[in-house]
């Protein structure tokens, strides 16, 4: 008896001092600066070490404690095969389908293609790019707009003696203060005139190299998927690739005006003109479709990523600098509704974009982490503060799980721009909300551009 009473003490001395913390230790008399180890800095190593001897000290307590340690498997014998481990449950278990699938689009056909193999990697890749810190923080401090802010005297002197610096760099010439100052803030490095020019030759570089000079009328939307169509998914939902295109500035011409078309770089209408594309809040709407991506770049049979950054570099310089100047009363916005919200609201979404994303068509097969990875920190530093407002449907119960892990990663400044719509009515909800600020008849004229193709 007497042995077990020793060995129960020793058994509960180890777990007291595993779990007495630091403090404590550093509060007790016997504790020296000759053995003071916890004033340094843990690393993780050391601190895997201590975690390692606290789950062994409380195994020996709760073998004292006359507890059954948890069942351990039997080693497998020397040249077998490790079995393979089951496959991950589905994000969320819905009842057996007794019939076709319906459109990818919905919650069960969506949950049975995050069940199979590929959905299951998809959605590694995903969770993988969002648990990157470095990726996440280089997007998120530059993504949405910040409109309205006014220039500090500071900052406006220090803009000027970056002109001075760099009187001879064209961009810079080129552009609005409104413009620079959002390089400057982006940048962080305060209002320091150096800083400054070194932030703007760099952004001016990165603009000589990559964004395709404005004449090349090749990137415009409607003759570059034209030109690209083999390379873009077929969709049934979508229809014709002229009809609902990967991506579309939307134009409508003014009320009365019957000579236009309904949208921008589809079969609607032109972009030959370089007209404003409807204006939501001062900033130009982009329609994105994602049902057309195919993954992969051109071993997959898609675009590679140097060209998809070249692309929406070329429209992203016109969002930003030439439709961001105030309308002078001609044409552009075009709708009821458009030119006025360039008032003082509408300065909040000057030189900025707001998106919707028409999910119709779009499951797992068309999510890229890889292409996101490789866009959207290039992007976010050169088109700094560039996102307005983003709408998202009809999400599904995969697209909803994932939002809730992009919610515990962006800061509230960036999720709190998207809106996400789901149900049978999400295009009745969306142009309802899109009434509050274009009016009925621009609402009406974008709905016509979403969703299924109609039926020829």
């Amino acid at each position: 008896m007497s042995f077990v009473a020793e060995v129960r003490l020793q058994s509960i001395l180890l777990l007291l001092l595993a779990l007495t913390p630091a403090s404590a230790l550093r509060a007790s008399p016997s504790f020296t600066p000759a053995v003071r180890v916890t004033d340094r800095p843990v690393h993780v190593v050391a601190l895997a070490d201590r975690v390692r001897k606290r789950d062994r000290a409380k195994a020996l307590f709760n073998r004292v404690r006359g507890k059954a340690p948890p069942p351990v498997e039997a080693a497998l014998p020397p040249g077998a095969a490790f079995p393979a481990p089951p496959p991950p449950a589905p994000i969320e278990t819905l009842p057996p389908l007794s019939g076709a699938l319906p459109t990818v689009t919905g919650d069960r056909s969506a949950a049975a293609e995050a069940a199979t193999p590929a959905g299951r990697a998809k959605l590694a890749q995903m969770q993988k790019m969002l648990s990157d810190t470095p990726f996440i923080s280089s997007i998120a401090s530059s993504l949405p707009s910040v409109g309205g802010d006014v220039a500090t005297p500071e900052e406006l002197a220090a803009l000027a003696a970056a002109r001075a610096e760099l009187a001879d760099d064209a961009w810079v010439a080129a552009s609005s203060d409104e413009t620079l100052l959002r390089f400057a803030r982006a940048d962080g490095a305060g209002a320091d005139g150096a800083q400054y020019a070194r932030c703007f030759a760099e952004t001016s570089a990165w603009r000589a190299r990559v964004v395709p000079p404005a004449a090349e009328r090749s990137w415009e939307f409607r003759r570059f998927f034209a030109e690209n169509a083999d390379r873009f998914q077929d969709n049934p939902e979508l229809g014709e690739l002229a009809e609902r295109p990967f991506m579309e500035w939307v134009r409508v011409p003014p009320e009365g005006d019957v000579g236009g078309g309904g949208g921008g770089g589809g079969g609607g209408g032109g972009e030959d003109d370089d007209a404003r594309p409807l204006q939501l809040d001062g900033a130009s709407l982009l329609i994105l479709r994602p049902g057309r991506h195919r993954v992969g770049g051109v071993e997959g049979g898609g675009i590679d990523a140097d060209t998809w950054l070249r692309l929406i570099a070329w429209h992203g310089e016109r969002a930003t600098s030439t439709w961001a100047a105030p309308p002078d009363g001609g044409g552009g916005g075009g709708a009821e509704g458009a030119e006025g919200a360039e008032g003082a609201e509408g300065a909040a979404g000057r030189g900025c974009v707001a998106l919707i994303v028409d999910r119709t068509g779009s499951g797992l097969r068309n999510q890229d982490p890889a292409l996101l990875r490789a866009l959207l920190p290039p992007l976010t530093k050169h088109f700094p503060y560039a996102l307005h407002r983003a709408y998202v449907a009809p999400v599904n119960v995969v697209f909803r799980t994932i939002w809730k892990l992009v919610r515990l990663v962006l800061p509230r400044r960036v999720t709190e721009r998207f809106k996400l719509l789901a149900g049978d009515d999400w295009l009745e909800s969306l142009t309802e909300e899109l009434s509050e600020t274009l009016g009925p008849t621009a609402a009406a004229a974008v709905a016509a551009r979403l969703g299924p193709a109609p039926p020829r």
